[in-house]
Order: structure tokens, then C-alpha cells, then sequence
């Protein structure tokens, strides 16, 4: 039992952040009903509002973002010696794409994963995007398509 323990708290160190004002080191805990997202990651501004309304809403815009300084202070990225850190690919909107990524991550914490891989009804993965399960139809798998699309364009480079 103390070999799983330990095991959990090397799982849950790439979690910790520490508060800039006071260097308070506050750990954030996945657990089966939440998943918890680096707060460094949510900075970066990777998701943008739609840009719905403009010529460049629908352009498939490609964005760069330098990362180094908000991941250099994960400890992964601190322990690995990291320097330049860039996440390139589409510009990801907030109101399709974060809903998409929360459903990425709650997908791959509840469900089994073979490799890379991580196989479940399509009405769950609604449910985990927030999305009611009425709204299910064609067009929204048209949208959660483009969604996965976009973001599977996104690198990180280290």
C-alpha cells in the first residue's frame, strides 16, 4: 500500500504551482469527477474567443506561443532543464476547442488507455465536453471532428 502511495504523489508532482505574490506552493489534486489543468497552461492565452464574426474567424490562422517562462516553472519542465518551450499549431477557440480539450482529458483519467489510445461512446465524450447529451446529432459530431482536428495540430517543441 505505501509502494502505491508513493507512486500516486510522483504522479501528482508536475501539479504543483507556485503562487507568484507569496511562493506558496499549492498542489492540485485530478480525481475521478475533475481533472485539473496546469494554471501555467491555462496563462498562455492558447484559447482565444471566437472570432466568429471576423474574416479571420474562419481562416484556419496558424499562432505560435512561447511557453518557456509559465513551464519552466512546472517541475517537469524545471527538473528537465528546459529552455525554449513553444506550443505551435491552430488558433484554438473557447468556445468549441476548451470544451473539446476538457473531454481530451477527462477521456484519457476515466476510461482505459491501449498506448495512445483511449476508446468510448461518443455520448460520453459529450457529456465529459459539457455538452447535453440531447444536443447530440451530426452536426455536432461535424464540430467535435473539426475541434479534435485543431487541437491535434498543436506541438509542443522543447
Amino acid at each position: 500500500m505505501a509502494d502505491k502511495d508513493n507512486e500516486n504523489k510522483a504522479l501528482l508532482e508536475p501539479f504543483l504551482s507556485v503562487t507568484k505574490n507569496s511562493g506558496e506552493v499549492i498542489q492540485l489534486h485530478p480525481n475521478k469527477n475533475n481533472t485539473v489543468q496546469p494554471v501555467a497552461l491555462m496563462r498562455l492565452g492558447l484559447f482565444v474567443p471566437t472570432l466568429k464574426s471576423t474574416a479571420r474567424g474562419k481562416s484556419g490562422a496558424m499562432a505560435s506561443t512561447d511557453a518557456t517562462k509559465e513551464l519552466k516553472n512546472l517541475n517537469a519542465g524545471e527538473s528537465e532543464g528546459y529552455e525554449k518551450i513553444t506550443i505551435t499549431g491552430a488558433r484554438l477557440d473557447m468556445d468549441n476547442d476548451f470544451k473539446t480539450w476538457a473531454g481530451i482529458i477527462q477521456s484519457f483519467s476515466r476510461y482505459p488507455t491501449k498506448g495512445d489510445t483511449v476508446t468510448l461512446p461518443f455520448i460520453d465524450f459529450v457529456k465529459m465536453c459539457g455538452i447535453p447529451s440531447a444536443n447530440s446529432s451530426a452536426a455536432l459530431r461535424k464540430r467535435l471532428d473539426a475541434s479534435l482536428r485543431r487541437i491535434a495540430t498543436n506541438t509542443l517543441s522543447f
